[in-house]
C-alpha cells in the first residue's frame, strides 16, 4: 500500500479530477471527460490497484467516444493486467477498426499472444508494429521482438534483437541492463565486446556500456581490461557500489590482493558487506599469508551466512596451512555438513584425516567421494595410505587396484601401488614394476617420493631410478 499512498500524495492534479468525477457519478451524473481526463483517471485506479473501478471508467468513456481506438487500446490493456486475455484481443481488434495505424495496438496484441504462447503470431504483430513505427520507436519494437524470443527461449534471437534495440537507439538502459544476460548465455562475448566499443565510441560517458563491457571482457578472463573498463564505470559514477565489488573479484583473479582487499574496503565503507566479500578478503588475506586476518573474515562470512560452506572450507584450509589437523577437520566436516556432494571438499577432509590418523574419517569421506565419482585417483591413493598406515596392507593393494581399473591405468596409481608393495617388503615385485613404468613414463616416478619420503632413502629403488634416467 505505501506505494498507493506515494502515488495519491504526488499526483495532486489528477487526484482532484478523480475526486470530480466520482462526485458526479455519486450525485448520479454522468461525467463528461475528454480522451485525455480518461487515460489519466484509468491510470490513477490502475497505480492504485482499483481495476474494477478503472473498467467501470472505460465503460463509461466508450458511452461517450464508442469510435475511439484510443480508450479501447487502454480498455485492452486493463483486461490483459487482468489476465483476461480473449477480451483483450476482442478489443484489440476493434480498437485496430478505429486507429489502423496506431503502433501501441499491435505492441498490445503481441504481449497477449505471447502470453498465449503464440509466439509466431505475436511476432507478425510486431513486423506490422515496425511498419509504424517511427524512427524514434523502432528501438521500443525490438524490445517487444527481444520478450517474445526470451519467453519462446530463443535466446540467440533474444540478444540479436537487443543489439538491434542499441543499434537504434545506444544509450537504451533497458536494452544495456538485460544484454549481458544474453551474451552470457548465446556466447557472444566477442561480438558484444565490439558493440559495447561502438556505443562508447559515440557516447563515451555511457555507464552501462562501459559496465557491461567490462563483465565482457572478465567472462573471456581478460581480467585486465575488465579492471580498466571498470575505472571508467567509476569515474562516471563513483557511488556504484557493486563495480568496486567486481573490481575486488577481478584484482583477485589476477593475484593483485592488496588491490582486491583496497576494493574490498572500499565497497564495504558505501555498503553493508555481505557473506561472500567477507569470503573474498579472507581468501586475499590467506594468498598473503596473513592467517589471522583471514581467518577473522572467513567467521564473519559465516556470521553474515551460517550456510556459507566454501567459507567453513577455507576456514579449514587456514588451519592445513598451520597443520593444526583436528581443527581443520572440524571446519572441513561442517563444510561437508553443507554440501555434501562436494568432492573437492571431501578430497580435502579426507587428505587431513589421513594426517591426523583419523582412518575411519579417511574411509568415510574417500568412500563418499568414490561412489560420487570414481574417476579420482587422489582418493584412492589415500584411502589405500590409511589402510597402508593402519596396518591393513592388503586392502591398501586391493584399493589401488580398483583405482586402476576405474582410472584408466593412471600412471600414478601404477607407481603408488608399485611403491607400496615395496613397504610390504614384496621388493622383487615392486622394482620390477617401478622399471617397466620408468621406460612408460620416467618423469611420473616423483610421486613415490611425495608419499613416501622414506623411500628416498631406498638405495636399491635410487639406483635404479638413476639407471634409467
Amino acid at each position: 500500500m505505501e506505494f498507493f499512498d506515494n502515488y495519491e500524495n504526488e499526483q495532486p492534479d489528477i487526484k482532484s479530477l478523480v475526486e470530480q468525477y466520482e462526485e458526479a457519478l455519486a450525485n448520479n451524473l454522468q461525467p463528461h471527460v475528454d480522451q485525455d481526463e480518461v487515460e489519466q483517471i484509468v491510470d490513477y485506479y490502475e497505480n492504485t490497484g482499483h481495476y474494477d473501478k478503472a473498467l467501470k471508467a472505460i465503460e463509461a468513456a466508450l458511452e461517450q467516444h464508442p469510435y475511439s481506438g484510443l480508450i479501447l487500446l487502454k480498455k485492452a490493456q486493463i483486461l490483459f493486467d487482468l489476465k483476461i486475455t480473449d477480451e483483450a484481443l476482442e478489443c484489440l481488434d476493434k480498437a485496430a477498426i478505429f486507429e489502423p495505424s496506431e503502433m501501441g495496438i499491435y505492441l498490445l496484441r503481441s504481449e497477449v499472444l505471447t502470453f498465449q504462447s503464440q509466439h509466431k503470431a505475436a511476432l507478425e504483430q510486431l513486423d506490422k508494429a515496425m511498419d509504424l513505427a517511427e524512427e524514434d520507436d523502432t528501438s521500443d519494437v525490438w524490445l517487444h521482438m527481444a520478450d517474445v524470443y526470451e519467453d519462446w527461449e530463443k535466446y540467440d534471437e533474444v540478444y540479436a534483437c537487443l543489439k538491434a534495440c542499441l543499434k537504434a537507439d545506444m544509450e537504451n538502459e533497458e536494452a544495456l541492463s538485460r544484454i549481458n544476460y544474453c551474451m552470457e548465455l548465446t556466447d557472444q562475448f566477442e561480438d558484444a565486446i565490439i558493440l559495447y566499443k561502438e556505443i562508447i565510441e559515440e557516447h563515451p560517458y555511457c555507464f552501462w556500456a562501459w559496465y557491461n563491457l567490462s563483465y565482457a571482457y572478465a567472462s573471456l578472463d581478460l581480467y585486465e581490461k575488465a579492471i580498466d573498463a571498470l575505472q571508467y564505470v567509476l569515474a562516471i559514477d563513483e557511488d556504484v557500489t557493486y563495480a568496486y565489488r567486481d573490481l575486488a573479484q577481478y584484482y583477485h583473479e589476477i593475484g593483485q590482493f592488496e588491490n582486491a582487499l583496497e576494493a574490498i574496503e572500499t565497497y564495504s565503507g558505501k555498503t553493508k558487506a555481505e557473506s561472500d566479500i567477507h569470503l573474498l578478503a579472507g581468501k586475499c588475506h590467506f594468498e598473503l599469508k596473513s592467517l589471522k586476518a583471514s581467518r577473522y573474515c572467513f567467521r564473519k562470512a559465516i556470521r553474515s551466512n551460517p550456510s556459507a560452506h566454501e567459507a567453513f572450507y577455507n576456514l579449514g584450509m587456514t588451519y592445513i596451512a598451520e597443520e593444526k589437523w583436528e581443527q581443520s577437520i572440524q571446519h572441513l566436516k561442517k563444510a561437508v555438513e553443507l554440501y555434501p556432494d562436494n568432492i573437492e571438499y571431501l578430497e580435502r577432509l579426507s587428505e587431513t584425516a589421513l594426517h591426523a590418523e583419523d582412518y575411519d574419517e579417511v574411509k568415510y569421506s574417500c568412500s563418499k567421494a568414490i561412489n560420487l565419482n570414481g574417476k579420482y585417483s587422489r582418493l584412492y591413493i589415500t584411502l589405500a595410505l590409511s589402510y597402508l598406515f593402519n596396518e591393513e596392507e592388503e586392502k591398501a593393494l586391493d584399493t589401488i587396484e580398483q583405482g586402476i581399473r576405474e582410472c584408466f591405468a593412471n600412471i600414478d596409481l601404477q607407481y603408488i601401488k608399485a611403491a607400496i608393495l615395496l613397504m610390504m617388503d614384496k621388493r622383487k615385485t615392486a622394482l620390477l614394476d617401478i622399471e617397466a613404468l620408468l621406460e612408460e613414463d620416467f618423469g611420473a616416478h616423483i610421486i613415490i617420493f611425495k608419499y613416501f619420503p622414506s623411500l628416498q632413502e631406498d638405495v636399491e629403488l635410487i639406483d635404479l631410478i638413476n639407471t634409467c634416467d
